[in-house]
């Protein structure tokens, strides 16, 4: 409902801007509203710490998990190495 009502609001300010001002006022309009918004956006983000480097983030996780991978597989080495040795004729 509230995009309907916006939706009327830019239609008749456009209108009236266009009328009185001129034919680009309600292109103009609308490019310094969205132009706010997208600095608005920015700043709100930096400050609020939405935008940040999340390549880093993502990679620091990888490199976690392949870590993490790698010592299990070497705890199964030798978890398997210490069965080996404890065979019916390897009795310990």
């Amino acid at each position: 409902m509230f995009g309907f009502v916006g939706l009327f609001l830019f239609t008749l300010a456009g209108g009236f801007m266009f009328d009185y001002i001129g034919p680009k006022s309600p292109f103009v309009m609308v490019g310094a509203f969205d132009l706010i918004f997208a600095i608005s956006t920015i700043i709100l983000g930096l400050k609020l710490g939405y935008l940040r480097n999340d390549v880093a983030e993502r990679k620091r996780k990888e490199y976690e998990a392949k870590e993490a991978l790698l010592a299990l597989e070497r705890e199964n080495e030798e978890i398997g190495d210490d069965n080996d040795n404890k065979g019916p004729d390897n009795e310990i």
